[in-house]
């Protein structure tokens, strides 16, 4: 059962997304085909296609159009073939997109185009190069086409589960408890925001050396000078590199100017 529990420990990552859906489903039940001559007589009338309450049900419960069109929507899955039932899905899912014929023909072609890699998807459009991550591959595609890049942008742009609200949750039960039940709601979320913000920040513990100038000082009370010198240390920027840059660029337009009065020159002596 070890895909089983795989497959629902990745559901709940914070990174999965609708694309995820149908190709888990689908690793399941190719799963649970393989392991059927083990266990017949209790996965024969699970698979079948006849119960009610079997894996078939449930598949048809849980992977909806969207997910259907999402997963057929992933960079690397366009060159796999579209099961007929399938297909029946994402042309419904498209018409429930769109508002007119036009529109619905319109996001077809786009659809086939993308599959096919020609105009607007070109090998050498810049989307390709983002193609491992679905959501700035259609962010990307969206400023050359027409509806297929603002629908794919929309999908994965979507929660596709609800670990963000079950963690909030859980700290939120960490701090109002039995004991502390007079809190006010402020002061809980409050309290919540710092818990899991030095979380976060605890993660950067040692990865800056910040100078005493700017860890003696409150953030409210930076001067402009201080706020652009911590950017630059949480950027990663080396300030001798920028004075290094600035002193290159102003030599290169020093001998441009040069080379241009030299030439002013020559002019006036011919």
């Amino acid at each position: 059962m070890l895909p089983l529990d795989e497959a629902l420990r990745m559901s709940k990552s914070a990174s999965s997304h609708l694309g995820h859906v149908l190709c888990r489903w689908m690793s399941i039940a190719e799963h649970l085909e393989m392991r059927k001559l083990d266990y017949l007589e209790v996965l024969t009338p699970f698979m079948s296609v006849d119960n009610d309450t079997g894996f078939v049900a449930r598949f048809k419960r849980q992977v909806m159009p969207v997910h259907v069109a999402a997963y057929y929507l992933l960079p690397e899955t366009r060159s796999k073939s579209i099961p007929e039932n399938f297909d029946c899905q994402l042309q419904g899912f498209f018409r429930q997109c769109t508002s007119s014929e036009a529109d619905f023909e319109t996001l077809c072609y786009e659809f086939e185009s993308f599959r096919a890699q020609v105009s607007p998807f070109e090998y050498g459009r810049r989307c390709w190069t983002l193609s491992k991550s679905p959501k700035l591959f259609w962010h990307s595609a969206m400023g050359h086409t027409e509806l297929l890049g603002k629908l794919g942008n929309r999908l994965f742009s979507t929660q596709c589960n609800s670990v963000a609200s079950e963690r909030a949750f859980s700290i939120q039960n960490l701090i109002h408890t039995k004991s502390r039940n007079r809190l006010k709601s402020e002061t809980t979320n409050k309290l919540a925001y710092v818990y899991t913000n030095s979380r976060i920040l605890d993660r950067f513990q040692g990865m800056f050396k910040l100078p005493d100038s700017i860890k003696t000082k409150s953030i409210h009370k930076l001067t402009s000078e201080d706020e652009v010198e911590l950017e630059n240390i949480l950027l990663g920027i080396d300030l001798d590199d920028e004075n290094i840059e600035m002193d290159y660029d102003e030599n290169d337009t020093e001998n441009e100017d040069e080379d241009v009065d030299g030439d002013e020159v020559e002019d006036e002596d011919d």
